[in-house]
């Protein structure tokens, strides 16, 4: 009970993370409104922070935090450091290539390309500095220091917030590299400071070097195949004006549920089913599948019903005006359906790690970004292109999963899915007449209408609530092991 509390907490901690990383979409809209440095500041930031995502989801130091816990957290290698150094050297030498390279398709002026190389350049720097940060902050966790290495995590948001508050024309926009810089540089320094406190030290030992080349070259090529199935849509984004700030509005939006999802899924549920035995996990799998369903559609049919409240909301103000904030509304409409996918996706994942399915796991991630980079040269370019690569991309990965995992039986596990859907009708109904309402005509401060929409979204999904419940007792197949001794 207290490793779940505590593991709440961290949850939280990193769910001030999306929200730090939400206020700053915010404060650039409004300062910059829909403009072109708008554009070029999400742009250039789009692909160092989808890395950064995944090494914050665990995914980027999953292989360190077992490694020190096999080395009972005595030791870090040396040879992280070296890595990090030479990254920074690379990047340093090749990030004119790489930014011509990120650029190159987009409808960006060669003036703005020299401006979102400098940006371009120095985010992939603040992303080395982040992730060898993140790596000491493994050491804290394999110490029982998660919530103070969860509060660290987020300092150069908070940092890039600040600077973000300075934002004038390109001044603005090296302000907020700048801040990340610098936010990243603290984290790092007070990382290694409480690392050391808490009796860390380097080890270069050959047999501990070995095994950490071995765990830790897996999670840098998730971190790399995530960055490569991210390019067509921030690339498809960048292909038309005003794509990418819209675009990176709407995602942000959308990644805020699904990550404190996933991450609350990972940090109190995972480790659990990890310890169960095969027939147990298949079990226990199905009935969370059931949960990670319902939830994910309930999160998706109320982004999308009130889509244009919600960004009103938040996005109306400075220079960005209502209809900007209306046109992200109809992208998040079309992003929403993703968030359901993108976390059973998530889900499967998760289960075929558990039952040792790898080449399963390979399988759908290439699936995903062999057909993401079909839809990216052939579809039409529209301000809905990226989410209609994300959509299309989703659906495909998660149908991969559905007939080539073996983590749960097909049959299964589309009566789970049908079951949430059942759950989940009076959130459909919601959606479907949720325009012939029209409660715009009643309230028209946005404040109270955001507010009575939510409480209109509650109740409905209160409602629903009851609905799941009820099915999961009524059917005997959703019900835990235990319950049906």
């Amino acid at each position: 009970m207290e490793s779940k509390k505590k593991g709440l907490i961290v949850t939280l901690l990193l769910a001030l993370c999306h929200i730090a990383g939400l206020i700053r979409v915010l404060l650039i809209s409004y300062v910059f409104g829909s403009g072109r440095i708008a554009d070029l500041i999400s742009y250039s930031f789009s692909y160092p922070n989808q890395a950064r995502k995944k090494i914050e989801e665990g995914t980027g130091n999953l292989a360190l935090i077992r490694m020190l816990g096999e080395n009972k957290g005595e030791g870090i290698p040396l040879f992280l450091l070296l890595l990090h150094l030479g990254l920074l050297l690379i990047i340093l030498i090749l990030s004119p290539l790489l930014s011509s390279l990120a650029f190159h398709f987009t409808a960006f002026t060669p003036d703005e390309i020299r401006l979102g190389t400098v940006l371009f350049s120095s985010f992939l720097i603040f992303l080395v500095i982040y992730n060898y940060a993140a790596n000491l902050g493994s050491y804290l966790q394999i110490r029982g220091k998660k919530e103070l290495s969860a509060l660290l995590a987020s300092i150069p948001s908070i940092i890039a917030i600040a600077a973000l508050l300075l934002l004038t024309d390109e001044t603005g926009a090296y302000a907020f590299s700048i801040g990340l810089l610098a936010g990243a540089l603290i984290y790092l320094i007070l990382s290694f400071f409480l690392a050391r406190c808490n009796g860390m030290r380097f080890s270069h030992t050959a047999d501990l070097e070995r095994g950490f080349i071995r765990l830790y070259s897996s999670s840098f090529l998730l971190i790399l195949l995530s960055v490569l199935e991210s390019v067509p849509l921030f690339l498809s984004s960048a292909m038309i004006e005003k794509g990418s700030i819209y675009f990176s509005n709407a995602y942000t939006l959308i990644l805020l549920p699904y990550g404190f999802l996933i991450e609350l899924f990972t940090i109190l549920v995972y480790p659990e089913m990890a310890k169960c035995d095969r027939n147990t996990l298949k079990a226990k799998a199905l009935d969370g599948l059931y949960l990670v369903s319902f939830l994910s559609l309930s999160i998706s049919l109320l982004l999308s019903s009130f889509s244009s409240e919600i960004c009103v909301f938040l996005f109306e103000g400075g220079d960005y005006l209502k209809a900007d904030a209306l046109q992200t509304a109809s992208i998040l409409v079309f992003l929403s359906p993703s968030v359901c996918l993108m976390c059973l996706f998530s889900y499967y994942q998760r289960m075929m790690f558990l039952t040792f399915d790898n080449k399963t796991i390979l399988i759908t991630i290439l699936g995903k970004i062999v057909l993401s980079y079909i839809l990216l040269f052939t579809l039409p370019s529209t301000l809905y292109k990226s989410s209609l690569i994300l959509l299309l991309s989703s659906a495909f990965a998660i149908t991969l999963s559905f007939i080539f995992s073996t983590a749960l039986k097909r049959k299964d596990a589309l009566k789970s899915i049908i079951y949430s859907l059942i759950a989940a009708l009076p959130l459909i109904a919601l959606a479907v007449v949720k325009d012939t309402i029209k409660l715009n005509n009643f309230f028209h401060s946005k404040t109270v209408l955001l507010l009575t929409s939510l409480t209109l979204g509650i109740i409905v999904f209160l409602s629903s609530c009851v609905l799941f419940i009820a099915i999961k007792k009524g059917s005997r197949f959703l019900q835990s092991p235990d319950s049906k001794k």
